[in-house]
């Protein structure tokens, strides 16, 4: 799974949080296994912007040494893939909306909205 992807996921939670209707869960599959997995009990191997997911933190251990990549826990790549969810909706409000982009006292661009 891509970073792009794994933030696109926690934008659709968020989303559906945001109107009221609770997310209970989000699934992943294991990497080695291909078993359903809740998406913040498992460990992510992070090589060149690709996550891989995985149950044990001795098998995400195995995976980098074998593979390559950083050993992460679910907090690290949800905050990686924020940060570049907030940046990619940066450039484009910057792109298609600049005075409502420069504006310091709002954030409408944030969901992909604008009121200037």
């Amino acid at each position: 799974m891509s970073l792009p992807m794994f933030a696109s996921t926690l934008q659709a939670v968020g989303q559906l949080n945001a109107e009221g209707r609770q997310t209970r869960v989000v699934f992943v599959h294991d990497r080695n296994s291909g078993i359903k997995l809740f998406a913040d009990k498992v460990w992510y191997v992070e090589k060149q912007g690709r996550l891989a997911a995985l149950l044990l933190r001795e098998s995400a251990d195995a995976w980098a040494a074998k593979e390559g990549g950083e050993v992460l826990a679910y907090r690290e790549p949800a905050a990686t893939a924020l940060r570049l969810t907030l940046a990619s909706r940066l450039a484009r409000a910057q792109r298609l909306w600049p005075r409502c982009a420069a504006s310091t006292s709002h954030a409408c661009w944030l969901i992909g909205r604008t009121c200037c």
